[in-house]
Parts: C-alpha cells; structure tokens; sequence
C-alpha cells in the first residue's frame, strides 16, 4: 500500500483529503468518546444505579476493544477506508438509537458493547488513513494536528449536553446527528479510498516487535490519562477548592489538545527518538513535581498543562512511530495495537494507582506514573542500544 502523496498530486489536494478525514474524527469523536459515555452515566445515576453498575456499563466499549480490536486490520483491508468508516459510524448509530428508551444496564451494556466495535473500527481506520495520506515531511504535525482535534471532539461534548440536558431522546438523537454529519464528510471523501493489505499472522506478529516504544509509550499514555482524570480532583481540598475540580481537569485536557501540534512539529525536526526521550522525561519530571506544586494554586495549572500535554503527546508519538517504523502491510495493524495498548493501560491505570494511592496517600498518582514511564524508559533505551549495534537483540522469528 503506498501513500497518494509519493505520487505528484499536488499538495492542495493532499490537504484537502487531510482536512477531510479530521472532519470525520473530529464529529465521531464528539460522539464516541465524549458525550455518549456522560450521558449514559448521568441517566443511569438519575436511574439511581449502583456506582458499581455505572461503571460496568461504562466499561463494555473498552472490553469490546479488547476482545474484537485485532480484528479492525482485517475490515480494513477487506472493505477500505471509507467503507469501513461507514460500518463504524453505522454501528455507533444502531448503538445510540437501541440506548434511546432503555435504562437496563444489561440491555445499555450490549448497546455500549457494540458502541465499542464501532468505536476500534473509526479509530484504527482513522489513524492509518492519516498515516497513509500525509507526507512523510509532513506527517508528525498531520498526526499532531489529528490527534489534537480528537481532544478539541472531547472538549466539545460537554457543550452537546449542556445545550441538549441528558434526560429523554433529544440528547441522543443530537449525537445521531452529529455520526450524519460524519457520514456526510465520508461522501466527500469519495475516491479517497485505499484497502491497506494485512500481511500472514507471522510477519504481522513480527511487525509489532518492530514498535515495542511505540506499543509502551501507548500504555503509559492510557495509564497516566486514565489516572489523571481519576485522581487529580482528589488531591487535598485546600489545593482543589482553590482551582475547581473543572479548572484542574481542564487544564490538563487543554494541555492535551493544544501540545499535540508542536510535538508533531518536533518529531518532523528533531526525530521522533529524541521527541520520545524529552516528552516521556517531562511526564516524569511533571510526575515528581505534583505533589511540591500542587500547594501553590498558581503554579498548580500551568504544570498540568505542560504534563497533560507531554502525556497525550505519548500517543500521538506512538502514532507518528508507526508511521515511520511499518510499511503499508503492517501499518493498520500496528495502529490497532497501539489503540489497544492505550486501552490497557487505561484499564489498569486507574486500579493501580488506587492501590499506590491507599498505601501512600496524595503521592499514589506521582509514583504510579513515574513508575510506568520509568518501563517506557527502559524499552526506550534498550531499543535505542540495538539500533546503534551496541547491543544484539534476535530479529522477529516469522516462519516460511
């Protein structure tokens, strides 16, 4: 599979695509990642629902990711990318429309389930069509900029509900709306379509040893993200209250989103190897600095900028790697790793942090996420030491 923009295709037309394809995430991001969670959440709560069962309902994306995610690649090179972006948005839709009478946590957890499908399919289609339409000397700031917008589809989603309340079927059919929208961008799109080929199971197991900084740096980034959301508004009252618990989320979210364009720019200037060293080293350093600048309110949100901005720049990072390190044949499926590394990460993050938390009370974030970027770093050196030939590591065993 080789990118449209080796060929001579002028670059306006390279950037029409791009802006395109962004328009796609940007509406199914609104959707899929922002507002459908809160609001199932919210009516679930005003259902008086156990906490327990919100949270297993929450859950049925991620878990379906995990069980269906390998199988994203395969869609993808059987039906290309615009089709598979309407099998995505198609199933978010059936998703959101099944949701509108129900209040069943097992009925919403099947719906969010299938949400979940819908979900892995739009994200890994998304990724790669970006990697595979960008070029290569524009690639990290298309990345940059891509992943950027999926924050700004975040951000947004509190708007949806603010104007729509979360209560009866307008909220819901709004988000309807929104994946029409989406669709409509797909028309657009029309003859903008590639079916990346999926090599044997063999070589694409050994694809994935060719990332294992991209597939780490995902972790974290899903780990710390998942962490952070979970645990900075329980830092002390004092530190809290002086802020709002809104102003220390959003200030890291806004880190997250703003950051990720001039990373893509560093890793197209300096490399993505020395962008990854200093990135991974601010998320440490932003890490240790918590619980010291978390007493002085005025300093409190300009870290959480620079340290939530450093901790979704993991991602887009890994993103760009993959780009970069895996040829069309692999590059979806190396994607839907790093989509799934993410996910673990964000499943396990929370839970363990929780447990450092209670032994080590107001210091469990910063030692949890120095501790996963602390991993990040040893892959990272490692692989590094090979790459210059001062250490041997066995190429990927792939069979006849």
């Amino acid at each position: 599979m080789r990118s449209p923009c080796v060929t001579d295709e002028p670059m306006a037309a390279t950037l029409r695509r791009l802006i395109k394809i962004n328009a796609v995430s940007f509406l199914s991001q609104i959707v899929q990642i922002g507002t459908i969670p809160a609001l199932l959440a919210l009516r679930l709560n005003a259902a008086h629902q156990s906490p327990l069962t919100i949270g297993a309902v929450a859950a049925a994306p991620w878990i379906a990711i995990l069980l269906v995610g390998q199988w994203a690649p395969w869609v993808l090179s059987r039906w290309g990318f615009v089709t598979t972006n309407r099998i995505a948005l198609g199933l978010s839709a059936l998703a959101v429309m099944s949701a509108l009478p129900e209040t069943n946590p097992l009925l919403l957890f099947m719906s969010n389930f299938v949400f979940g499908v819908g979900l892995i399919l739009r994200w890994v289609a998304c990724d790669t069509w970006i990697v595979w339409a960008a070029p290569e000397h524009i690639r990290g700031r298309a990345i940059g900029t891509h992943e950027t917008l999926m924050g700004c589809g975040i951000a947004a989603s509190p708007l949806v509900i603010a104007i729509t309340g979360y209560s009866g079927a307008w909220p819901l059919w709004s988000c309807i709306g929104l994946l029409i929208l989406s669709s409509g961008a797909l028309v657009l799109l029309h003859g903008s379509d590639g079916h990346p080929e999926i090599p044997e199971r063999a070589n694409r197991m050994g694809a994935l040893q060719i990332v294992p900084t991209a597939l780490t740096a995902g972790f974290v980034a899903g780990f710390v993200e998942t962490s952070s959301i979970s645990f900075l508004p329980l830092l002390s009252d004092r530190r809290v209250l002086a802020l709002g618990v809104t102003a220390v989320l959003g200030g890291f979210g806004a880190g997250g989103t703003i950051l990720q364009m001039p990373l893509g720019w560093l890793a197209d200037k300096a490399g993505i190897r020395v962008t990854q060293f200093l990135t991974s080293g601010v998320v440490a350093l932003g890490a240790l600095a918590l619980p010291v600048v978390g007493h002085h309110a005025g300093l409190l949100l300009p870290l959480l900028f620079v340290w939530g901005g450093a901790t979704g720049g993991m991602n887009t990072l890994a993103v760009i790697e993959v780009g970069q390190r895996i040829d069309g044949a692999g590059m979806s499926t190396g994607l839907m790793a790093v989509a799934l590394a993410y996910t673990v990460g964000s499943v396990t993050g929370p839970v363990l942090t929780g447990w450092v938390t209670s032994r080590v009370p107001g210091s469990g974030l910063a030692i949890a996420s120095v501790v996963a970027v602390m991993m990040f770093s040893m892959v990272w050196a490692v692989t590094t030491l090979a790459r210059r030939k001062l250490i041997h590591i066995a190429p990927p065993v792939t069979q006849p």
